[in-house]
């Protein structure tokens, strides 16, 4: 398992929070989401080899949201 941390600028409220969590928790091979909306960040932790951190990029923007991975 890998986690990787998203850096998304619309996540600013709980609410949002909440939706990405939901969003990204329902992946297959996502076995934990924690989302921090103070610090614009979504830590998700995954089996890379069928969730790989590219399909979690585009099912944010899928979803309208612009995210990166932080380095």
């Amino acid at each position: 398992m890998d986690t990787t941390i998203l850096v998304v600028e619309q996540l600013r409220d709980r609410p949002t929070a909440d939706r990405l969590r939901r969003l990204l928790d329902g992946e297959p091979g996502v076995a934990g989401v924690v989302a921090l909306e103070e610090r614009g960040e979504i830590y998700v932790k995954h089996n890379p080899a069928r969730t790989p951190y590219t399909r979690l990029l585009a099912r944010l923007e899928g979803e309208g949201f612009r995210a990166r991975v932080k380095l």
